[in-house]
């Protein structure tokens, strides 16, 4: 999790999809001592991360990939 990386943003208590953003801040969490980002999503609202659900962009595409191949069969010939 860096500053800058593109990420997915879902409702924890709806299970939807609230869109694209970027991590634009960082901080840390004395009891936890884990990183939570803030996130811009394309909307302009900002979300902080231990309020939503979130995946990168690559672990979105991976998920993507993964159930379309599921989905179509491994076989493509």
């Amino acid at each position: 999790m860096e500053t800058g990386n593109k990420v997915q943003v879902w409702s924890e208590t709806e299970y939807k999809c609230l869109g694209w953003g970027k991590i634009i801040q960082i901080t840390y969490s004395e009891e936890t001592k884990e990183g939570i980002p803030l996130i811009q999503l394309e909307s302009g609202e900002m979300i902080w991360g231990d309020r939503c659900g979130w995946i990168t962009e690559k672990k979105a595409i991976e998920a993507g990939l993964n159930i379309f191949l599921e989905t179509m069969g491994r076989n493509f010939s």
